[in-house]
């Protein structure tokens, strides 16, 4: 038995490893499979851009009637610092707004990925190819958990630009005060390492709701959403009902936001400092200033968020050998 094998050239006697074929051979299955969650969800792309959109035509149309004279409480003179931190904190307004958006638009793309694809029968399709179901499960959580959260994050800085150089536009127009616009590429890039370490550990906190949401996508017969919104709403009323407690819905308010009272040292944080009264005014700092209060170190190795991250990878588990046997015929 004779084989023809085509070798090219510069690397004869040369073997390539079996495992690099692999490995590049996943990397690659991996994002198409990316791209087919962009393809089919297209909300995750589409409302965040329209989102951002819109908060830059309205920028692009505002006019005069923001009047700035100048002072400030107890008529002392609005300062450049003071300018630079509005912006700061325009710009956390902004990575806010657009990320409520993206949760979302997240959370109901995790409560209807794995339940879509049995309900339009795609699913037999997907199973017919040589890719395993902890691939295609991998895949949307990369899509929930890292890109939309970056691609969000890159597109909140983008669109804080756009809007600053409409409001340059607008002051050298002579529609806003000179003094009231202000730019610092080192404060804005300090205030965009906080906000993608605030995003980080965001994602990393919330990993239980999303592994929730996944295995009731991959449970639900019909009515995912239903499911997926319902029980966490019935089971703490019915525990307030029957027992008169509430201990549940404390535990769920808690995953939800207890690890921002963690970040913050339970609330000790000096960021605005100052007195309103006749002899003086608020005195607020740019918002990169918090990157010196801010506990990242205690957030990031809180028991909570690794115990939830082990309940969040026990539900995926879960929901991918749920996939695997799964027949709704």
């Amino acid at each position: 038995m004779s084989t023809n094998m085509t070798t090219p050239a510069g690397t004869a006697g040369m073997a390539v490893p079996a495992s690099s074929v692999a490995h590049g051979g996943l990397q690659q299955t991996l994002v198409t499979l990316v791209r087919r969650e962009f393809w089919e969800h297209r909300a995750l792309w589409i409302a965040p851009l329209a989102t951002a959109a819109l908060l830059v035509v309205c920028a692009l149309f505002a006019h005069g009637n923001i009047q700035v004279d100048g002072t400030d409480v107890g008529d002392h003179p609005f300062s450049a610092r003071q300018a630079l931190a509005v912006s700061t904190i325009a710009q956390g307004v902004l990575w806010m707004t657009l990320n409520l958006v993206m949760a979302f638009v997240v959370s109901f793309y995790l409560i209807d990925c794995l339940y879509a694809e049995r309900r339009d029968r795609s699913i037999y399709f997907w199973k017919s190819l040589p890719v395993s179901d902890g691939l295609t499960v991998a895949s949307k959580l990369v899509v929930a958990m890292v890109v939309v959260p970056l691609g969000v994050w890159v597109l909140a800085g983008v669109t804080h630009i756009a809007i600053s150089i409409v409001f340059a536009a607008h002051s050298a127009l002579g529609n806003l005060p000179s003094h009231v616009v202000a730019w610092n590429t080192l404060i804005w890039l300090r205030v965009e390492l906080l906000l993608l370490l605030g995003l980080i550990l965001g994602v990393l906190w919330n990993a239980p709701i999303s592994g929730y949401f996944l295995l009731v996508s991959v449970l639900a017969r019909r009515n995912a959403v239903m499911w997926a919104l319902g029980i966490p709403l019935l089971v703490p009323l019915l525990e307030r009902i029957v027992l008169g407690t509430h201990y549940i819905w404390a535990f769920m308010a808690y995953r939800i936001h207890g690890i921002w009272d963690v970040l913050a040292n339970h609330g000790d944080l000096n960021f605005i400092t100052g007195q309103a009264n006749s002899d003086s005014h608020f005195n607020v700092p740019p918002i990169d200033a918090l990157l010196g209060q801010l506990h990242f170190r205690a957030a990031f190795l809180a028991p909570d968020l690794w115990l939830g991250l082990i309940a969040a990878a026990a539900m995926i588990y879960a929901a991918t050998r749920i996939r695997r046997y799964r027949d709704d015929t």
